[in-house]
């Protein structure tokens, strides 16, 4: 009960203070990210000291709203409470007990970033700002809006490959419950969600929750919706209250521990020479000023390559130009700097399960859930 009253008290949210971590700890996530989840596991009765001390954190800092902990401690977090509760739904689980329907305020950030929403005029509207204070929660976690106007795509990128499933599973679901409370229609239709796992041994915890058809073994973790959604007038849009909501956000960005994102530099300097397809290592380094040896090594540390960096940088223009059905599929091998479409079509199945031309053939379509997803080469 005494964990219980501590987590109801926290509420506000300030100047971030990050809790004693290990030097080379580059990601952090506010304290906020793991509110829903202690409450969760001390409903049901789990020894929610010693889960935390397994993952290495401080209860005391977890419960502290101006705290960001190390993102290596949160992950540990989730999966010491993945291991206790055996259940592959649990970050759905967690979302479901919250009413959609409630006017009760999420926790810090989440209420921040749920009222840039509810102050936008459009769901589209707000997607960049989502986007943009997406750090408030978190580091490490990229949200892009693709796909064709009709039929977009709401894409989850992480940038660490070990993230555990079940905080993945929460931030679909909280995302679709945000969806969900900022329109006020517990019933909009959801095309499909996308899955980058295995189909699990039980999906009711899953289709009950979404409610759409769930695509397993996808190339990302994603939400296909439809425009009509996302260009709905949301009920009580105020682009005044909007102005003063983002101020805030503003200030409390301003207020984060700084984050030197290397690979996220090499990402956009890639992407500018693109075009003129100069995509090797060699290239890229000389243009920021440094070695291969040296470009390698700090992409190494912070847990990823330059052929990754690289490969997933094509792979999401490669689905955005696809999508949006305006280019042929040799434009767009050019476009994401391949000299020949053969190539293109072995790399994009590779990333995908499927070939440029499928891709392009579903969306073409009308936007009807498919039945079967596509498998990984």
């Amino acid at each position: 009960m005494r964990i219980a009253r501590r987590l109801a008290r926290c509420r506000g949210y300030s100047r971030s203070i990050v809790a004693r971590a290990p030097r080379e700890t580059r990601f952090t996530a506010a304290s906020g990210l793991s509110w829903l989840l202690l409450a969760h596991l001390n409903e049901t009765g789990r020894d929610v000291p010693a889960i935390v001390r397994q993952s290495g954190a401080r209860l005391g800092d977890l419960l502290n709203p101006e705290v960001r902990i190390p993102l290596s401690q949160m992950h540990a977090l989730w999966r010491a409470a993945a291991a206790v509760c055996e259940d592959e739904a649990l970050g759905i689980a967690i979302v479901n007990r919250i009413d959609p329907s409630s006017t009760a305020s999420w926790p810090e950030p989440f209420s921040l970033l749920e009222h840039l929403g509810r102050a936008s005029a459009t769901l589209r509207e707000g997607a960049p700002l989502q986007r943009r204070f997406m750090r408030l929660l978190r580091d490490g976690l990229t949200l892009s809006l693709d796909g064709p106007h009709e039929r977009p795509i709401l894409r989850f990128e992480f940038a660490l490959a070990d993230e555990p499933r079940e905080l993945i599973h929460f931030h679909l679901a909280s995302s679709i419950l945000y969806l969900r409370r900022v329109l006020n229609d517990t019933h909009s239709v959801l095309e499909e969600i996308w899955f980058a796992e295995p189909k699990p041994k039980n999906e009711q915890g899953f289709t009950s929750f979404f409610r759409a058809p769930l695509r397993w073994d996808a190339a990302c973790y994603a939400i296909v919706t439809s425009g009509e959604v996302l260009d709905r007038p949301i009920p009580g849009a105020n682009p005044m209250l909007l102005s003063v909501v983002q101020r805030r956000a503003e200030r409390a960005v301003a207020g984060l521990p700084a984050l030197d994102d290397f690979a996220e530099l090499v990402r956009e300097r890639v992407e500018a020479e693109l075009e003129a397809g100069t995509t090797n290592a060699s290239s890229i380094a000389e243009k920021l000023g440094m070695s291969q040896r040296t470009l390698h090594r700090r992409l190494q540390s912070e847990g990823t390559s330059y052929q990754e960096v690289l490969d997933k940088l094509r792979c999401r223009l490669a689905w955005r130009y696809l999508a949006s059905r305006k280019h042929t599929i040799n434009e767009v091998a050019a476009l994401v700097g391949f000299a020949q479409p053969s190539a293109f079509h072995r790399a994009f199945k590779s990333w995908t399960g499927e070939t440029p031309s499928d891709y392009q053939e579903r969306f073409a379509s009308a936007p009807t859930p498919v039945s079967s997803p596509p498998r990984r080469a």
